[in-house]
């Protein structure tokens, strides 16, 4: 289980013994739309290939601004050429 993982768990446990309802049903809802879904490559990397199945241009150039601005930015120089090699092929 990753640190990620652990911590929802501990959220999930913390408002389910306080008695929000509410709140644990909106976290659930919400850890579903998770775009950078807990930093887990395989999470990533199947919901961009959903993305291309479902032939959903607009979706998938939303889904790479969005990583580019949370992860890609702030990759190091020597992991570049790789990201603009990717960002060519789209």
């Amino acid at each position: 289980m990753t640190h990620i993982q652990y911590i929802d768990e501990l959220i999930r446990e913390y408002l389910l013994f306080r008695g929000f309802a509410g709140t644990l049903k909106m976290f659930d809802i919400e850890l579903k739309q998770d775009k950078e879904k807990g930093f887990r490559v395989d999470r990533i990397v199947d919901q961009f290939l959903q993305l291309i199945y479902a032939h959903d241009l607009t979706a998938v150039r939303e889904f790479w601004s969005h990583l580019h601005t949370r992860m890609f930015s702030k990759l190091e120089k020597e992991f570049t050429s790789c990201k603009l090699l990717l960002i060519s092929l789209i």
